[in-house]
């Protein structure tokens, strides 16, 4: 599925430096861009938990599949928030309430 978007991503960027692109082309680029914009946010927030997830494990010990679960589906913003929040956590109780109150 990344390859498929990354290479739609070149067609986009290729027919978008047409000098004159027709109605094709430009409506065809329209429709590849939320495609894309998509694809790239939700592979930014999958990296940012998988990396939150391994500063929790360094840091509490082996966590929870429910728990690792319930960090890889926060919205990127309750992901960034942990992050902050981890560094306070001195058990897997801190996490799990603040994944109480957060999640």
């Amino acid at each position: 599925m990344k390859m498929l978007m990354t290479q739609l991503y070149n067609l986009q960027q290729n027919l978008s430096l047409q000098t004159e692109p027709d109605i094709e082309a430009k409506e065809l680029i329209m429709r590849l861009a939320p495609l894309y914009q998509q694809d790239r946010a939700q592979a930014v927030q999958e990296g940012e938990a998988n990396l939150l997830i391994y500063l929790l494990h360094n840091r509490l010990g082996q966590l929870s599949s429910e728990i690792e679960g319930k960090i890889r589906i926060l919205p990127i913003e309750k992901v960034e928030s942990l992050g902050v929040a981890l560094f306070d956590f001195q058990s897997n109780e801190d996490l799990q309430n603040w994944l109480n109150e957060n999640a």
